[in-house]
């Protein structure tokens, strides 16, 4: 359904509208629960490359997806770039949403977790 929804909302909106980049983001949600790994990897990359550019660097959704593809790089051990945007994304949602907020939480979770990784590598 992703699939399909993602074709026609770069047919109706254009490659670079909000809702494209929502979808990608969703789809890559939900290849990396499937285990496609690398399909996740690739939605999460074009997501962040457009909310950047929608968005700027230090908007919310920006954190989301680079928490997100922190760690689907390091499942699939790329572990110095999980780090690098697990660490990006904590700077981003503590700018953002606060200190205190749950998704600062979540990313910290992401940060421990390509910590673990690379322990594990070594």
């Amino acid at each position: 359904c992703y699939e399909q929804a993602l074709v026609i909302r770069r047919q109706d909106l254009g490659p670079r509208h909000p809702k494209v980049s929502d979808t990608l983001h969703n789809m890559g949600n939900l290849l990396e629960v499937m285990g496609e790994l690398g399909r996740a990897a690739s939605c999460y990359e074009e997501a962040l490359e457009i909310r950047r550019e929608l968005y700027g660097g230090e908007h919310a959704k920006v954190g989301a997806t680079l928490a997100n593809l922190s760690i689907v790089l390091a499942k699939r051990g790329n572990l110095d770039r999980a780090l690098k945007c697990s660490e990006e994304a904590l700077a981003i949602r503590k700018r953002a949403l606060g200190d205190e907020h749950p998704q600062v939480g979540q990313t910290l979770s992401n940060l421990a977790f390509a910590l673990d990784c690379m322990g594990d590598k070594e």
